[in-house]
């Protein structure tokens, strides 16, 4: 049941890295002076923002047995470097999380295509928000590549 956890996991992220560069086009192309097509960030950020959660979620679900399988007999002890990228990658789950919340709000509410400024944050925004889960779906790689639940 722990491996069929870890594959939508897995999927999940990718999902949220495959969704956070359509965002980031998506808010690029709907910049100022763009043609009328901005509710595809909108449709984005939501949908970003429920795949983040279930990502989140199930890798919540599948962290105990993680903790006494792989990451203390075999990450702490032989791998302690892939400890620390384990640790960044906890808190960039979280900060996605957030980040997918607050990517939501704005562009639900916001009207990007009016006012520059506001879209050049929306743009810093969801950069971060690309990078934050590239980090995590490369890491998550790693560490299942040396050892899996």
């Amino acid at each position: 049941m722990t491996r069929a956890i870890l594959v939508v996991h897995a999927l999940a992220g990718f999902a949220v890295l495959a969704l956070a560069i359509h965002l980031l086009l998506a808010a690029w192309s709907s910049g100022p002076g763009a043609s009328p097509r901005r509710h595809r960030p909108r449709i984005f950020a939501s949908v970003l923002l429920r795949v983040t959660v279930v990502a989140f979620v199930t890798g919540a679900v599948i962290y105990p047995e993680f903790r006494v399988e792989v990451r203390g007999p075999v990450f702490d002890v032989h791998y302690p470097i892939l400890t620390a990228l384990f640790e960044v990658k906890e808190r960039a789950g979280a900060l996605l999380v957030v980040l997918a919340w607050t990517a939501w709000m704005h562009f639900r509410r916001a009207d990007i295509a009016v006012d520059g400024t506001v879209w050049r944050g929306h743009l810093a925004l969801v950069l971060i928000l690309v990078l934050a889960a590239a980090h995590n779906v490369v890491s998550g790689l790693v560490m299942v590549m040396v050892k899996s639940v």
